[in-house]
């Protein structure tokens, strides 16, 4: 497996190679970089591989961040984040690249801004754009409990695997599994967990987070799930868990993720990597979803992130006696 010290060797030799005619920043000015030389500022790496936290904390040299500007069309807009000034704040660095079975590039990107660091696996066809973009790796120092990590086995199975620590102390692990189809799409094929999925049982990941938006508070539908809406980074957007439980426990499921408003009482969720998407309509005492991209990756297939869900009113504050 590659060591993460000779990642970076690599990564500095790669952009020393190309340095004659560019800036110290990789891919940086002259003349136009084509995509074989963008391909050669990221060193070749091969399965099995592995990006974790203790990769993450050894920071990249500046020197060797992509020129935005030169080699920007062949990234992905995700990469950039959310925010005005977000695409002038992040810094990208070229991990690796790897050999895939078949005509597809795979490589792997780090993103910075502020205290958050984030991993990235980006597939390539054959026009040489991105096809599949998966947010791989995290790293925040303001939320050091929630880490990601990458491992790519040998059978180029892609592992996403999540460890979460809430207020209580429980640890909750979530392993993802895709497999890349021969035009690059990702297919999410397993999904394994230890958070509990019996019918009427669940842990709400996101349950302690600020909820002082207009619309942030729990929604409820019966013994259906719950819909959770808290604060998100800016008034824009918020963060939403949604557990659903129908048809007496033989249709459970659940997705996190945020959403973005798209008017004062409207916000979409669109999946990244992925087909799935979620309307969220709110009023004063309830939120309708409905799902409007297919999300069966994260349910049953006998149901859908659909329904009318009534505000759970907030707990009243205690008065004390005179």
């Amino acid at each position: 497996m590659k060591r993460i010290t000779d990642v970076i060797i690599g990564i500095l030799l790669a952009a020393l190679g190309l340095s004659c005619n560019r800036s110290t920043s990789a891919g940086g000015a002259g003349s136009e970089v084509s995509f074989g030389d963008f391909l050669k500022l990221f060193p070749e790496v091969s399965a099995p591989f592995s990006w974790d936290r203790d990769s993450m904390e050894l920071r990249f040299p500046d020197s060797v961040s992509l020129d935005k500007g030169k080699v920007g069309v062949y990234l992905a807009d995700s990469l950039w984040g959310a925010g005005g000034g977000a695409k002038a704040r992040t810094r990208i660095y070229p991990v690796g690249r790897m050999r895939y079975p078949g005509h597809l590039r795979v490589l792997v990107v780090e993103t910075a801004r502020g205290s958050e660091r984030r991993g990235w696996l980006l597939v390539y066809g054959e026009a040489d754009t991105v096809v599949s973009a998966l947010q791989v790796t995290s790293l925040d120092q303001q939320a050091p409990s929630d880490v990601f990590s990458l491992n790519i086995d040998k059978q180029y199975l892609v592992h996403v695997n999540e460890r979460k620590t809430l207020n209580s102390g429980q640890v909750i692990l979530r392993e993802r599994v895709y497999s890349l189809n021969a035009d690059g799409s990702a297919v999410l094929i397993l999904t394994n967990t230890n958070q509990p999925a019996s019918a009427g049982s669940y842990v709400n990941p996101i349950d302690t987070l600020a909820a002082t938006g207009t619309y942030s508070g729990d929604y409820w539908s019966g013994s259906s799930g719950i819909v959770s809406v808290r604060d998100g980074k800016s008034s824009r957007e918020c963060r939403f868990y949604i557990h659903l439980d129908q048809q007496g426990g033989d249709c459970t499921g659940e997705v996190e993720g945020v959403a973005r408003f798209t008017g004062k009482s409207t916000a979409e969720f669109t999946q990244q990597d992925g087909p799935c998407a979620i309307r969220f309509t709110f009023t004063r005492n309830q939120v309708v979803i409905r799902e409007t991209g297919g999300c069966g990756a994260y349910r049953g297939i006998g149901c859908y992130f659909n329904g009318t869900y009534r505000k759970k009113p907030a707990p009243a504050a205690a008065h004390k006696k005179p």
